[in-house]
């Protein structure tokens, strides 16, 4: 659910992902911690980063102008879920210690 809020997000929709959710959370009488929401948008956000740089890589892009915005918007959207979890890790590490190397990538 995180990971397709995101990408509504990034389509233009903001608005889809909440929508989604409170209606995923009426049917399941329950709602997911936004601690777990915001986890999973900054585990995937860099992914998707890296999958838009990705194209970069076909010899002849077909819009060589659109991946790099976008991945830096993916970053940025990283970034900002790291700040919702800062002082939280279920692993035990800070989630600060990642933020330098998201954020040299912007």
């Amino acid at each position: 659910m995180a990971y397709l809020s995101f990408e509504c997000d990034l389509a233009g929709a903001p608005w889809i992902g909440p929508r989604l959710l409170a209606g995923l959370c009426i049917q399941l009488e329950e709602r997911p911690s936004s601690r777990l929401i915001h986890l999973y948008t900054a585990e995937r956000a860099p992914l998707r980063a890296r999958l838009a740089m990705a194209h970069l890589l076909d010899p002849q892009p077909r819009t060589p102008h659109k991946w790099t915005p976008l991945a830096q918007r993916c970053v940025q959207r990283a970034l900002i879920a790291l700040d919702d979890l800062e002082g939280y890790c279920p692993l035990g590490e800070s989630f600060g210690a990642l933020r330098p190397l998201l954020a040299a990538s912007t």
